[in-house]
C-alpha cells in the first residue's frame, strides 16, 4: 500500500475500512482475509471483523470459494447517484446510441477519480464486430488517449495530484505530458491504443460549468472492412468529426460550451 498522506485527524476504524477498499479496488483478483491484513499491515482479526461489517453494508462480497473478498458495485452505483454523473450519463447515452449506429464502431464516456478514469457510460458496436470497454472500467490516467486529455485539461495542481496518485514513473509522467501541448491545440487526441495492437483512440474533452473538464469520450476505432460488414463503415476522420460534434453538444447538453482552439 502506498504511504497515507499526513493528516492532522485519525480516525483507526475508518482508515482500516478504507485501506481495505483501496486494496481490493487495486486488485484484480479477490483476496483472502490474510492476504489483506498482510498487504495493508494490520493482524488477521481486526481484518476480519472489519470485512464483516463492510460485507453487511454490502461493500465487498465472497467470491465463489467462499473464502475471498472483492469489491461489489455498491460504490459505482453510489458514483451513479451523484447528481452531476447521473445527468451526464443521462444526457450522454442516447447520443452515443444513435451515433455507434452510424459509425459501427463503440463509445465510452470516463470520469476522473483520484489516480484513473472510470468508465460511467459505454455503448458498444451494434455490428457483428468491434472493440469496447466494460461499464465500470478503470482506465490508466497516464497510458491512455482518454487519460492525456484529461490531465490536459486541468489545472496545474490537480494534474500533479492526478499523476501522482497514479502511480505512474517519471518516464510514464514524461510521455504523457509530451502530449498535453498538442491535444489543448486541437482540441482532442487521436493516436494508437498503448495496450491493443491496430486500435487507435480518438478522444474529445467534454466540458461543464465554468469551463471545467467534466468528462473524456471516446471512441476505440477500429479498422472494418466494408466487404465484411456488408456496407460502407466511416472512415476515421469521420468519426472524429461526428465525436467532435456529440462532444460538444453534450458539454452544452450539462451547461458548458465546445473547446475553442481560438
Amino acid at each position: 500500500m502506498k504511504d497515507k498522506a499526513e493528516t492532522h485527524y485519525h480516525a483507526p476504524a475508518l482508515e482500516k475500512g478504507l485501506d481495505i477498499l483501496e486494496l481490493l479496488a487495486q486488485s484484480s483478483q479477490p483476496l483472502s482475509t490474510q492476504v489483506i491484513a498482510e498487504q495493508i499491515g494490520r493482524k488477521t482479526n481486526e481484518m476480519y471483523r472489519m470485512l464483516m461489517v463492510l460485507r453487511d453494508r454490502g461493500y465487498v462480497v465472497m467470491d465463489e470459494s467462499g473464502s475471498r473478498y472483492q469489491l461489489s458495485l455498491k460504490m459505482f452505483e453510489m458514483a451513479h447517484r451523484f447528481p452531476p454523473t447521473k445527468r451526464l450519463v443521462q444526457a450522454a447515452i442516447p447520443r452515443m446510441e444513435a451515433l455507434c449506429h452510424d459509425i459501427s464502431q463503440s463509445c465510452h464516456l470516463s470520469v476522473l477519480r483520484p489516480g484513473y478514469l472510470l468508465v460511467v457510460a459505454q455503448y458498444e458496436n451494434p455490428d457483428k464486430m468491434g472493440f469496447s470497454l466494460r461499464l465500470g472500467a478503470q482506465i490508466d490516467i497516464w497510458g491512455s488517449g482518454s487519460g492525456a486529455v484529461m490531465l490536459s485539461f486541468l489545472d496545474d495542481a490537480r494534474r500533479e495530484r492526478m499523476l501522482e496518485a497514479s502511480g505512474a514513473t517519471d518516464e510514464e509522467a514524461r510521455r504523457t505530458r509530451a502530449l498535453f501541448s498538442t491535444i489543448r491545440h486541437q482540441g482532442y487526441f487521436v493516436g494508437p491504443s498503448p495496450q491493443v495492437q491496430g486500435l487507435t483512440n480518438i478522444s474529445f474533452p467534454v466540458f461543464g460549468v465554468h469551463e471545467s473538464i467534466e468528462a473524456v469520450i471516446t471512441i476505440p476505432y477500429l479498422t472494418l472492412i466494408p466487404e465484411a460488414m456488408h456496407r460502407d463503415v466511416p472512415d476515421i476522420e469521420r468519426c472524429r468529426a461526428l465525436l467532435g460534434e456529440l462532444a460538444a453538444a453534450l458539454s452544452e447538453d450539462i451547461g458548458g460550451a465546445a473547446y475553442s482552439t481560438s
